[in-house]
């Protein structure tokens, strides 16, 4: 609703109109919602332990500046790829669905001991 409080064109102020409520999370929502936020955090805690663990990677690999500038490169190209083939997928057979199994596949890879690997980590 807009109400014209002087008639001539150049000084024309129109009311605003209070803002409508927000509605409230609820249920399942506020879960989607935690879900959600966990795997942002996840992925924004990503970057940072790859940096950290840089140096140590350098060492042991070997590599030279340019050498640990590509190991941080290669990470993002692959995480963006992976990125977008997992939208893609989400097109394809449903966005929940490729969800729910990507969340699924991330706590099982990160649970899973490294004793049970004959390798270990590298393995």
């Amino acid at each position: 609703m807009t109400t014209q409080v002087s008639e001539h064109p150049a000084t024309r102020v129109r009311a605003r109109e209070a803002p409508a409520p927000r509605p409230r999370i609820r249920g399942r929502s506020a879960a989607a919602l935690g879900v959600i936020t966990g795997c942002n955090a996840m992925i924004q805690l990503d970057d940072p332990i790859v940096n950290i663990a840089l140096p140590g990677m350098r060492e042991g690999l070997g590599l030279s500046a340019v050498g640990a500038s590509w190991v941080i490169n290669a990470y993002l190209l692959a995480f963006g790829g992976l990125l977008l083939l997992g939208g893609r997928a989400g097109d394809l057979l449903g966005r929940r669905r490729v969800f729910m199994a990507g969340v699924a596949l991330a706590v099982r890879s990160a649970s899973r001991p490294w004793s049970r690997c004959p390798r270990g980590p590298a393995g």
